[in-house]
């Protein structure tokens, strides 16, 4: 039996590289449905056979792409963001500032610095 824990390199990877090609299979079908007028198959086959998801996710991916057709942007342009505030978090101990972010909760990133002493 294997057994998954947080020390397992290789497992940790695989996971981080399958969270990658949802993303990816995600912002490329929104932009086929988008520019290329890709409708709910194409979406379902793409997402499935390219981006290894399963059947339910891909019909999940379809009502996402459909019913909130900026949420890929929006994920783009708040990570941008955090990377930045990160990025100008300065020389203090990163458990501290990430325990900042955790208590401030989910606001604006636009009210996120003054919270963390930025």
């Amino acid at each position: 039996m294997l057994v998954v824990t947080h020390n397992n390199a290789p497992l940790t990877r695989l996971a981080h590289l399958r969270k990658r090609l949802e993303n990816a299979t995600r912002a490329y079908v929104s932009v086929q449905v988008h520019t290329a007028g890709w409708n709910r198959e194409q979406v379902l086959a793409f997402a499935r056979d390219e981006g290894l998801l399963a059947p339910q996710f891909a019909e999940n991916l379809w009502q996402r792409v459909v019913n909130s057709p900026l949420q890929i942007t929006d994920y783009y342009v708040g990570w941008a963001q955090f990377k930045q505030l990160y990025a100008d978090r300065g020389d203090g101990p990163l458990r501290d500032w990430v325990d900042a972010v955790l208590r401030a909760g989910p606001v604006p990133m636009k009210l996120l610095p003054p919270l963390l002493g930025n």
